[in-house]
């Protein structure tokens, strides 16, 4: 996840590009491509979508690595309710 805040804090230590906007949800999503040992043998490589808000929550991620044996993938959608109601129940 450390990732996702380097890309909305502009500091990733690996190639970020931009995409175009996405909708996901029905919310304006940004969407990133970010590469990291694009160098090496096995680079890893992240698509993600930040919300297009004052606070850049993520809406969704994709996340594909490999060890030359095997190519794993990784898919993350996610939805924010920023101040929720909590209702306490004492026990």
């Amino acid at each position: 996840m450390s990732v996702i805040d380097d890309v909305a804090k502009g500091a990733s230590g690996g190639i970020v590009t931009t995409a175009d906007l996405e909708v996901i949800d029905g919310r304006q999503c940004d969407h990133f491509n970010v590469v990291e040992n694009s160098d090496g043998w096995y680079p890893e490589k992240w698509a993600i979508w930040l919300q297009r808000k004052d606070v850049p929550l993520p809406c969704k991620f994709v996340v594909s690595g490999s060890t030359g044996l095997t190519r794993d993938v990784q898919i993350s959608e996610f939805s924010w309710k920023p101040h929720p109601t909590l209702t306490y129940v004492q026990v």
